[in-house]
């Protein structure tokens, strides 16, 4: 059940980028309407599904709030020195 939550999450985040370059392609095309716009578009909307990919790899190894959660930590540079206190 966990792999199949975690297969429908990766597909339904992965498919965001494509969704959204494809209406950028789209647009593209409508303004530039040759080869370029026809290139140009083509090249957008396959890196939006290589980088669709990648996040459905990720959400797939992590899981859906592990990979939305961000990682925060201090360096020791940032913690404050026991001499200035």
């Amino acid at each position: 059940m966990k792999q199949f939550i975690r297969i429908v999450a990766g597909i339904l985040t992965g498919c965001l980028p494509i969704i959204g370059a494809s209406m950028f392609s789209i647009l593209i095309y409508t303004e530039l309407q040759s080869f370029v716009g026809i290139i140009i578009a083509l090249v957008l909307f396959l890196g939006a599904v290589w980088f669709g990919v990648i996040v459905f790899k990720a959400i797939y190894r992590q899981g859906f709030l592990k990979f939305m959660t961000p990682v925060f930590s201090v360096s020791d540079w940032e913690k404050p020195d026991e001499e200035e206190k």
